[in-house]
């Protein structure tokens, strides 16, 4: 499955639609902190995620793209905020659940390294997204564009060990919520 795996700063980058269609993507992969989905920027990185949908996976009558999000900690438990877990429910994404990343044959992955000498607002910026072909080890090496004066987000063995079990997701505030698939 060509999977796309980016940090919500990089959801925000331009033409993202762009980079979905022409790379016949077919999984949208979020992977960022648990405090990083609660804040009000991932809040609404999240919810725009969800234009993704719109976009063609590449081919002629294919599906929009599946989006699905982890925790770059590997966490295994998290406290989200009422709103944050409400945007993902509705905006349809779903954990990851890929215990030997099985799925992960055809990676790309939007790259800190590549997109460090050129601005995230260039028009070009999807010509330097990276691929990673779907091998555990290169996937864990790889660092994530995290924004323009952000740290890199690097994935490693136990972020990516993480994709195959599901955290358990508690409201600050407490409430009832849902099991997000």
């Amino acid at each position: 499955m060509k999977t796309l795996v980016v940090t919500l700063q990089g959801l925000a980058l331009q033409n993202l639609q762009q980079v979905v269609t022409a790379r016949g993507i077919e999984r949208v992969l979020v992977v960022d902190l648990p405090s990083a989905f609660s804040g009000a920027g991932g809040i609404a990185a999240v919810g725009n995620a969800a234009n993704l949908r719109s976009a063609p996976a590449g081919v002629m009558g294919s599906l929009p793209p599946t989006l699905a999000f982890a925790f770059a900690d590997g966490a295994a438990a998290a406290k989200l905020s009422p709103s944050a877990y409400g945007t993902l429910a509705q905006a349809g994404f779903s954990f990851v659940n890929d215990p030997g990343l099985s799925s992960f044959t055809s990676t790309v992955v939007l790259d800190a390294t590549s997109l460090a000498a050129t601005p995230p607002s260039a028009a070009d910026y999807g010509l330097m997204v990276s691929s990673v072909l779907g091998d555990a080890a290169a996937l864990a090496g790889a660092s994530l564009f995290n924004g323009a004066n952000q740290g890199l987000l690097e994935l490693s063995s136990a972020t990516t060990a993480g994709f195959g079990t599901k955290p358990v997701l508690s409201l600050s505030g407490g409430g009832f919520s849902a099991p997000l698939t």
